[in-house]
């Protein structure tokens, strides 16, 4: 669980504390204490994330994929039609 995350700690003086970008947790505190208190934070959103979003996603992409199906199959069964009437 999370093994492939990677941790990047570059402390600024930016807006956010930290981010999750890809597989790296980006720690932008420059305080430790507060640092490793955004580490967890992001480390658990990263988790949520994989467990709560990522079935929503795959579930819109199967959507998008059967209707890009659909239309593909309505489009070719258009073209049949206009070449009969062509003819």
């Amino acid at each position: 669980m999370g093994q492939e995350l990677k941790l990047q700690w570059m402390p600024n003086n930016g807006s956010k504390s930290g981010e999750v970008t890809g597989t790296i947790i980006l720690i932008y505190e420059a305080d430790l204490t507060k640092a490793l208190d955004t580490l967890r934070h992001e480390f658990i959103e990263y988790l949520l994330t994989q467990d709560l979003v990522a079935p929503y996603k795959r579930l819109i992409n199967k959507l998008i994929s059967l209707f890009e199906e659909e239309m593909y199959d309505r489009k070719e069964e258009l073209v049949e039609r206009l070449e009969e009437l062509a003819r």
